[in-house]
């Protein structure tokens, strides 16, 4: 998942350098100011890494699990005279009908931090040491307020990713007990099913919608701005994690 975040930095100190030897207070101003442009970078540049290694993480892991869907999809397609599943609707919560179409169709998606990148267009290309001071503070609210977006961003992605590992959790038992009935009890019509048989396979359907509809959620919404950074989905990823938490209290009554 190529995340394209651009550091713009023309000529920093190169203009200033030659002025900021002409005496000792302006030769440290100037330093100092390097120093602390160069750690702001590094920082920049440590939770950059962080944040692309959990949305990767997170990325792999709905990669995973849809994939894992064709599974479900031999041991359903062995039930015979099954009935058609509706969505599931109760206490605000909403899953959508089965859809083996809808399946074919999912494609991993992107997950972009930034709409085109991340531009800091302070130049400390002035005539003295104390500009090149100003510009690296102006550079570093910058830098701060990108730091601050990528570790919210970080932090939502772990948050997903264990939820959505929780569901996981749930809906590989219930496939688990699918496939013992379908395959080891060699019960493959819908007719002679039990209850509980029925039951465990309609929470094992919706359990399956559940986790599409999360591994469909775009963890950020594209800028219309391509110098603004994009919008993280907190409405779509707490909606979803809610549901689940919700759903599972349902059918674990």
């Amino acid at each position: 998942m190529p995340l394209p975040l651009i550091l713009a930095f023309g000529a920093l100190f190169g203009a200033a350098a030659y002025d900021a030897k002409k005496n000792k207070d302006a030769k440290e101003t100037y330093e100092n100011a390097e120093s602390r442009h160069k750690n702001n970078i590094k920082k920049f540049e440590i939770q950059k890494d962080k944040t692309v290694a959990n949305v990767k993480e997170l990325e792999n892991k709905e990669i995973e699990v849809v994939n894992s869907f064709e599974e479900f999809q031999r041991v359903f397609e062995s039930i015979h005279n099954r009935p058609v599943f509706k969505s599931y609707q109760k206490t605000n919560v909403s899953i959508p009908q089965y859809s083996q179409t809808d399946f074919k169709k999912f494609k991993p998606l992107d997950l972009p931090i930034m709409a085109t990148g991340i531009y800091f267009n302070g130049f400390l290309n002035a005539k003295y040491a104390d500009k090149a001071h100003k510009e690296v503070l102006k550079a570093e609210i910058e830098i701060n307020k990108i730091c601050d977006y990528l570790a919210n961003l970080s932090a939502v992605a772990n948050e997903y990713l264990k939820s959505l590992k929780h569901i996981e959790s749930v809906y590989k038992e219930h496939l688990y007990t699918l496939k013992k009935i379908v395959f080891t009890d060699q019960k493959q019509d819908w007719n002679l099913f039990t209850e509980e048989e029925k039951l465990i396979t309609e929470n094992t359907v919706l359990l399956v919608g559940l986790l599409y509809e999360m591994c469909k959620v775009q963890i950020v919404l594209k800028s219309d701005n391509k110098d603004d950074l994009n919008t993280i989905n907190y409405n779509d990823i707490d909606d979803n994690i809610n549901k689940a938490v919700t759903f599972l209290k349902e059918i674990s009554k």
